[in-house]
């Protein structure tokens, strides 16, 4: 140390003062930053999309919740509920814009994109299968005690209800009579719509049994309307064709080129969809669950006990929702639709399921 050089010495009540004071300026600057940059919920702007809703069905159990539990909102989404029953119809309503998410099983995107057409699996909402049959009062099943393949005898010949013809409703009808070494066209089917159409078509004998989906199997039993014949929400029950496509039954599916202008906002979407997922299967949030989903869903007059027939649905329903679609359930469906004719060959992973998608 040279001779020039000067020690000094700072008291240890200045260096406390010091120190308070550029704690202070830190935490001014902080809440400066925090001041200047939106959080989730305070976005700048919000992406407006439109997605798919069944009408008063338990199929909009996720997006429901995402909204109620302002979940959209806080991913800066603005999301607007498009009534739509069906899958060939929303396919059509992506590739025109009039949506921009539709709310289907992986196989309304599968065959249409074997045509070419671009669409693709953005999120999984449903792992489990979400259909049961239900028979009319009025048919003669002497093997239902029997279970599968053995109450498929009794349905050749009968009028089968499906959500629309050509849709999964119907496949999964076709796959239920070859898994029992039946024809797949041993039965009649008739185009019965969803929920609100679908039971009162039961009730009155329009057709003698229905594949149906959502709601609908609590919702005929607790009328009187009908009984579970083919049950495919229990696992192992159906064809092995069917079984295999547990992992991804129901989920989102949008237009190529809309994700690839709106990667940002699909993103977004599935980040709300997988967090609603948990906070549904959180046993903890049943019963505000229950209290969402009584604002949407109203039980019909026919139904003795509306809020026990409310809360059975959304307990099957929450049993069956999962994230991520599986390569296995992909395989599945491959398999599945090649199969049943309805796809040329195999389809790759990677081109149906896009990235937010993949688990």
């Amino acid at each position: 140390m040279g001779s020039n050089d000067r020690i000094e010495f700072v008291a240890p009540r200045q260096r406390n003062r010091a120190r308070l004071q550029l704690a202070i300026f830190t935490i001014a600057a902080m809440v400066a930053i925090a001041a200047t940059t939106p959080s989730r919920a305070d976005c700048v702007k919000s992406t407006e999309i439109k997605v798919q809703e069944w009408p008063g069905d338990i199929y909009n159990l996720v997006p429901w919740v995402a909204d109620a539990e302002g979940l959209f909102h806080q991913h800066c989404l603005d999301v607007k509920f498009i009534p739509l029953v069906g899958g060939p119809p929303a396919i059509s309503a992506l590739v025109s814009g009039a949506l921009d998410l539709a709310n289907q099983a992986p196989d309304v995107n599968m065959r249409p994109r074997s045509k070419g057409v671009d669409v693709r699996m953005i999120a999984n909402m449903y792992a489990g299968h979400w259909s049961a049959l239900m028979a009319g009062n009025q048919a003669v099943l002497p093997h239902v005690k029997d279970g599968y393949p053995a109450i498929m005898q009794d349905l050749v010949g009968k009028k089968i209800g499906v959500t629309v013809l050509g849709g999964t409703t119907e496949a999964y009808m076709r796959s239920a009579f070859e898994g029992a070494g039946l024809n797949g066209s041993s039965a009649t089917y008739v185009a019965i719509g969803g929920l609100a159409t679908a039971v009162p078509a039961l009730e009155h004998g329009v057709v003698d049994a229905e594949m149906l989906g959502g709601a609908g199997p609590e919702i005929a039993e607790a009328m009187g309307v009908g009984k579970i014949a083919l049950d495919y929400r229990i696992r192992g029950v159906g064809p092995k064709s069917v079984q295999a496509l547990w992992g991804a039954t129901l989920g989102w599916h949008a237009y190529g080129p809309f994700i690839d202008q709106n990667p940002d906002a699909i993103a977004s979407f599935t980040a709300a969809n997988n967090e609603a997922i948990s906070f549904i299967k959180d046993p903890k949030n049943r019963s505000e669950i229950y209290a969402m989903i009584s604002k949407h869903m109203t039980m019909p007059s026919g139904v003795a006990d509306p809020s026990a027939t409310l809360q059975r649905i959304i307990d099957v329903n929450t049993n069956l929702l999962g994230i991520g679609v599986s390569r296995e359930a992909i395989d599945g469906w491959n398999a599945y639709l090649v199969s049943l004719n309805q796809i040329p060959a195999p389809i790759p992973y990677d081109e149906i399921v896009w990235r937010t998608g993949r688990p």
